[in-house]
């Protein structure tokens, strides 16, 4: 079941853009709009958080574009993914998922205002984070770390990276984010493949989470 909490972001244009936290299969259904939302969690209530975090040069994963959703797979059925969805990831550490309910998002620049403009609504610096998460790396491994605020616990997702593809196969609010083997048995694939943009359009905005 998707999260239907939600932040809208709107381009000059009057579109939209719907931006949500890790996580697409959810424990819980609750609906909350953004603004009727305290926001709890501070860098420090994540296990996943390393302030001086770097990400290695030789990483398969990549910051200079989005991950969107392509398709899901499971042990008797394979199909499109039916709701457009992106991950964007940062170089010191931090994740976030994108939600585009309306499909508004299609072009390159399109992706690169989207992020731009999430980065932006995160700049003040007393700012508590709600809908975005960290991330951990082990070789081709990755866990997603995120806050899910209705039932007040932290929530991660397990997947594989490959060149220009990252698979999510698994999520749980065990672990403690730890890189275990049990977390990346599963017959469930969510496939997001990798669209690069200019990251020179968000480059001078630091995530404020």
């Amino acid at each position: 079941m998707f999260s239907t909490r939600f932040a809208r972001f709107c381009s000059p244009k009057a579109k939209c853009f719907r931006s949500f936290g890790i996580g697409t299969i959810l424990l819980s259904s609750s609906f909350v709009l953004s603004s009727c939302i305290k926001r709890l969690y501070q860098q420090s209530d994540y296990r996943l958080y390393e302030k001086d975090f770097t990400l290695s040069s030789q990483s398969l994963l990549r910051t200079d574009g989005v991950y969107v959703l392509d398709s899901i797979y499971s042990s008797e059925t394979s199909r499109a993914g039916t709701t457009h969805q992106f991950f964007t990831f940062f170089k010191s550490g931090q994740a976030n998922l994108t939600l585009d309910i309306d499909n508004d998002i299609h072009s390159p620049e399109e992706y690169e205002e989207s992020v731009r403009r999430h980065l932006q609504s995160t700049s003040s610096s007393d700012r508590k984070t709600l809908f975005e998460g960290y991330f951990r790396i082990d070789g081709n491994r990755i866990v997603i770390e995120r806050a899910s605020v209705p039932r007040n616990m932290l929530v991660y997702q397990y997947g594989r990276l490959n060149p220009n593809r990252l698979e999510i196969v698994s999520q749980t609010i065990k672990g403690k984010g730890r890189l275990r083997d049990r977390y990346f048995k599963s017959n469930y694939r969510a496939v997001y493949k990798f669209v690069p943009l200019d990251e020179n359009q968000w480059n001078e905005l630091i995530p404020g989470w």
